[in-house]
């Protein structure tokens, strides 16, 4: 969308039209956004500076892969939150900061208790502190057969990126949906 001229407020605004205007076609189960898709070529990485005490960490935080996500992506996916919710609208530039975690980002940081309320620095020790409103299942996510890797997870409404991807989860042949997505 920055090539087309779109500023922050009309891509929020076209991104929702585009998420619910494509969920109202008939066979379509699912839309979410994503500015990575799973095993595309681009990946990003970001620096996680966890509150828990007594866990050692290292003095430029641990280095996790991360996406940002919008509309119903982990149902896209079929990736399952394990506890806690997935974003809503609520997930807003004016809601608190909020991230999703998979179950090997939670396991490292907070092994055998609930991340879901737990808060971490992203970006840097003194970057925004993200709650964590949810955890999935890790999943592969390069690589056939690899073991998921920590990943988090921010919702687009408070993190707008001008460059995402529109995924679709359809009911009959994908290519049917097709002309009514254009």
């Amino acid at each position: 969308l920055r090539s087309l001229s779109y500023d922050t407020a009309s891509g929020e605004r076209l991104y929702r039209e585009v998420l619910r205007r494509a969920a109202t076609i008939p066979g379509v189960r699912s839309v979410g956004l994503a500015r990575y898709v799973p095993f595309g070529f681009e990946r990003d990485n970001a620096t996680v500076v966890p509150n828990a005490p007594g866990l050692p960490v290292p003095a430029n935080g641990f280095n996790y892969f991360s996406n940002i996500v919008g509309g119903d992506y982990f149902a896209v996916t079929g990736i399952p939150i394990l506890e806690g919710r997935a974003f809503t609208d609520r997930d807003d530039a004016s809601a608190p900061p909020v991230a999703i975690v998979n179950d090997a980002f939670a396991n490292a940081i907070w092994p055998g208790q609930t991340a879901v309320g737990k808060r971490f620095h992203f970006g840097s020790a003194t970057g925004p502190l993200l709650e964590i409103v949810g955890v999935v299942r890790g999943t592969q996510d390069m690589l056939l057969g690899e073991t998921p890797k920590p990943f988090v997870f921010r919702p687009v409404g408070q993190v707008y990126e001008a460059e995402m991807t529109l995924l679709v989860h359809t009911t009959p042949d994908p290519s049917s949906v097709v002309p009514s997505l254009r």
